[in-house]
């Protein structure tokens, strides 16, 4: 509801013609703005993001559409020459937005909803995925860069290890395997 009030003070503000969205835990610097909105408006693009992985993984954050709608199911490296790729949905880790195209999306432009079966699982819909549909309802031209790419901030366990020296861990593997062996017998 924030990201929704605040992107509507910008609406009737009249005065901006971009949008950008930012998260906490994305990292880019003023040069990556320039060159999104660069890419974005040589292209007509109403949206368009830089490539993000996941936390903790190689996947990008998004889903490249493969010209019907679908998502593709592997990018082919050439591709990664291309001024933007057109995608069904992207991060808000720091995507620009045009003003203009925004006020075509129908509203609620964030909501989650559960599974069908009123289960927050895999099968449910987050805010921001709900905003990227809504968006292809209004037919917005959307993308994804590879000529940004910008990182995404990962949480590390730092354990004391033996003569004091840190042992670090990633959260995932925390999860899977619990604690590292720090040279201490637990008691």
């Amino acid at each position: 509801e924030c990201l929704t009030r605040a992107m509507e003070q910008v609406i009737a503000g009249n005065e901006a013609k971009w949008i950008l969205a930012v998260d906490y835990d994305s990292i880019f610097d003023a040069h990556d703005i320039v060159v999104l909105r660069t890419i974005a408006e040589e292209n007509n693009l109403d949206i368009l993001a830089p490539m993000q992985a996941k936390r903790e993984s190689a996947e990008l954050l998004t889903k490249i559409d493969d010209g019907t709608g679908q998502p593709i199911r592997e990018l082919e490296i050439s591709r990664l020459n291309d001024p933007y790729l057109p995608c069904l949905h992207a991060h808000f880790g720091c995507t620009l937005i045009r003003v203009e195209a925004l006020k075509r999306i129908p509203k609620p432009w964030f909501l989650g909803t559960p599974s069908a079966s009123g289960e927050w699982n895999d099968e449910r819909i987050d805010d921001d995925i709900h905003f990227w549909k809504q968006a292809t309802a209004a037919n917005l031209k959307m993308g994804i860069t590879p000529r940004v790419r910008i990182g995404h901030l990962e949480l590390l366990i730092a354990w004391t290890g033996e003569n004091l020296q840190p042992v670090h861990q990633r959260i995932t593997d925390f999860n899977a395997k619990g604690r590292p062996s720090c040279g201490h017998p637990l008691i």
